[in-house]
């Protein structure tokens, strides 16, 4: 009977110091070590050069006059067109696009053949191109120049016209009227080294003049790294006389890129709440090269999009075989034309409402949340054009109803993140808790054992 006892008694002993060790590692593995403290992102501090959204071209887009009469377009790029032309090309739209200039040497600039359309599109434009004297900030004249091939590539995207039987390309919305205003003529870093860079002032006078003539889409196609009052003005000014300003939301830059991982710093004046800030991705997912944040609105392709030539052929944006560098610019000049398309399909809709149908229509993953990868999705044009103004749709605030698909939210459990201090006593009371149970514990333990020595048993 002793020798039971006792081997019962060390069972029970074995058992629990098994038990302890158990606890005793959960706390350890519960306890954060400093070295994997998550620690939090850094903002980044260091300032992106303001630049075009662009690469810099491939000699192609500067001096192409060849046609390219086959090119297999991706289901992005065609971006379901073909049905929303059956409802609008963009008739009656002016697009203004405050760039580098716009060279209206290629054909593509030309009114359609009259037996096409019944001669709509060459009786809105008798001079015989639908590039209208504009504006040039840098040199003087009327921004139908362009020596650094940007805008002229921003332009045909939007709005080239079919040549049957010699080119494939056709822009998104081909019916509309440019209007160039060129406030850059080159890639420029250094202020110093000349006027005639990247400038805010000058994009801003840009963006206030061509609202004044009345175009109805303004696409900046190039961005600035920091704020400027000018830009916020005249993207005022620009909303309130009925014009959309549709701008890049910016190219990454390397620098960033190379100490933080990731480029969130916002671009203007893509960043100003008016304005639809444009990133480039490919069915869904995020380009290479791109800027990410909250102020994203809305994704559109770019990478290898056929366009038009400074010389007046034909030419693809961007490097030879580049397959995963995408272009803000030229995802803006996509959603510039589609949001011409919506323009001309709702005339006398506000900016803000064109704005939202681009935004709630735009093919994302979950229908309520905007990411800051690609903002509210792929823009999905004949969407935009069909939906009815006061539309409950799940995500962006409707203008028109000042609701959303979901007008009374469900409320959800919200997991607050405690601050450090909180966080390291909630932590010591856990570990305090539990080393208290083991030491109960252990001293049941030691009374039974004592209770069952042999002695005490009668």
């Amino acid at each position: 009977m002793t020798l039971a006892r006792t081997t019962g008694t060390r069972r029970a002993l074995r058992a629990g110091a098994c038990l302890l060790a158990g606890a005793c590692l959960t706390v350890s593995a519960a306890m954060p070590s400093h070295a994997d403290t998550p620690t939090p992102t850094p903002t980044p501090t260091a300032t992106p050069t303001p630049t075009p959204t662009a690469g810099k071209n491939s000699g192609g887009c500067l001096s192409s006059t060849e046609f390219i009469s086959s090119y297999p377009q991706s289901a992005d790029k065609r971006i379901d067109l073909e049905r929303v032309w059956d409802i609008t090309k963009g008739e009656h739209v002016t697009v203004a696009i405050v760039d580098s200039g716009i060279s209206p040497t290629s054909k593509h600039f030309t009114p359609v053949n009259p037996a096409t359309d019944g001669g709509a599109d060459s009786a809105r434009f008798p001079s015989g191109s639908v590039v209208l004297p504009g504006l040039d900030l840098v040199t003087g004249g009327d921004g139908r120049t362009d020596t650094y091939g940007h805008g002229t590539q921003v332009a045909g995207i939007i709005a080239s016209r079919l040549l049957p039987e010699q080119s494939a390309l056709e822009g998104v919305a081909p019916r509309v009227a440019l209007l160039p205003v060129r406030v850059y003529d080159t890639f420029n870093e250094d202020p110093q080294q000349g006027p005639t860079g990247l400038d805010a002032g000058k994009t801003a006078q840009g963006i206030e003049w061509a609202a004044a003539q009345g175009a109805q889409i303004i696409v900046v196609p190039q961005s600035q790294p920091t704020p400027d009052s000018r830009l916020d003005a005249a993207v005022a000014a620009a909303t309130a006389a009925g014009s959309l300003v549709v701008a890049s939301a910016g190219n990454a830059d390397s620098q960033i890129v190379q100490q933080y991982g990731e480029d969130t710093v916002p671009r203007y004046p893509a960043a100003i709440p008016d304005v639809l800030a444009v990133t480039s991705a490919t069915a869904g997912v995020p380009d290479g090269g791109q800027v990410s944040g909250v102020h994203v609105d809305i994704a559109a392709p770019s990478i290898a999009a056929l366009t038009t030539a400074v010389a007046g052929g034909d030419c693809l944006t961007g490097e030879a075989n580049n397959e995963t560098t995408g272009s803000s610019s030229f995802a803006s000049a996509y959603a510039a034309g589609a949001a011409a398309l919506v323009a001309s399909a709702h005339p006398d809709e506000t900016p803000a409402m064109w704005k939202w149908r681009l935004e709630a229509t735009a093919r994302r993953a979950n229908p309520i949340a905007s990411t800051t990868a690609i903002g509210w999705g792929m823009i999905n044009p004949y969407a935009a054009v069909t939906i009815a103004a006061n539309a409950h749709i799940d995500g962006p605030i409707n203008p028109m109803t000042g609701t959303s698909g979901n007008e009374t939210p469900p409320v959800l459990p919200v997991t607050e993140r405690s601050s450090g201090a909180e966080a390291r006593t909630r932590t010591d009371l856990t570990i305090a808790g539990i080393a208290f149970a083991c030491v109960t514990f252990l001293g049941c333990l030691v009374v039974v054992s004592w209770l069952r020595k042999p002695g005490r048993d009668r």
